[in-house]
């Protein structure tokens, strides 16, 4: 399995907010925690890297709207943001309002999973971007889940209906164990729909390379010891962030 490389270099975050560029900032959940971590990977190790000059982003697992806004600030044309936590979504609508790009990001205000209709969310007590649809859950989600939220949930077609785009050019996809139900269930004609994707997995990477290897995805893969990390496949014809 080949080992991406991260990249280091200058950038400036506080406990609640931060800014992915000047004039933009963002407010987030709490004070600390996974949250800034999200940032590190964001501005620090550049783990999505930087350049989305013209592309059209699909954000499942959207948190508190921190990289969709990124997209937008790294170029994009459009960004889809797919949220299914009410509080995240109030923070969503709060940071595009400060960040004067309402007209370029759309939000979907659903879970994506294996089938339309509603699914319960288990939210975390430790860490509010944790929160992931019951059956679809890592075991991280499963010790820290301290109640549960009904959410209407959507599949990956319905969602790329939503955006109304044939082709997407990136999708980022962390929703805390969904990964697995999208990849399982979703047509090979949709998945290579997706030119490049970006997914964070959380319970080992074999199955998900499998699938995108078979469709013809070329692919880099950075996995933790504790089974999580980020893939990055993209199509021959794709070009890259």
């Amino acid at each position: 399995m080949e080992q991406s490389s991260l990249q280091e270099d200058g950038a400036r975050a506080e406990c609640d907010r931060v800014a992915p560029r000047p004039g933009c900032l963002l407010k987030s959940l709490t004070n600390g925690g996974t949250e800034l971590t999200v940032q590190v990977e964001l501005l620090i190790r550049k783990e999505y890297r930087t350049n989305y000059q013209g592309l059209k982003v699909l954000d499942i697992g959207g948190y508190f709207g921190e990289s969709a806004i990124f997209f937008v600030s790294a170029g994009a044309e459009s960004v889809v943001c797919v949220e299914p936590y009410p509080p995240a979504l109030r923070r969503i609508s709060e940071n595009l309002k400060l960040s004067s790009i309402k007209d370029r990001v759309k939000v979907i205000a659903a879970a994506v999973g294996p089938e339309r209709g509603e699914g319960l969310l288990l939210v975390s007590k430790a860490d509010p971007m944790g929160n992931a649809l019951q059956g679809l859950e890592g075991p991280k989600v499963v010790t820290n889940s301290s109640s549960a939220v009904k959410v209407p949930t959507l599949t990956f077609e319905d969602v790329l209906n939503e955006a109304n785009w044939e082709v997407v050019d990136v999708t980022k996809l962390d929703c805390e164990g969904c990964e697995y139900a999208i990849f399982s269930t979703v047509s090979d004609e949709n998945l290579r729909r997706v030119k490049v994707w970006i997914i964070e997995f959380h319970d080992g990477a074999e199955r998900l390379l499998q699938r995108l290897r078979h469709l013809g995805y070329q692919t880099r893969c950075h996995q933790r010891p504790n089974k999580t990390g980020i893939i990055w496949a993209w199509l021959p014809e794709a070009t890259l962030p």
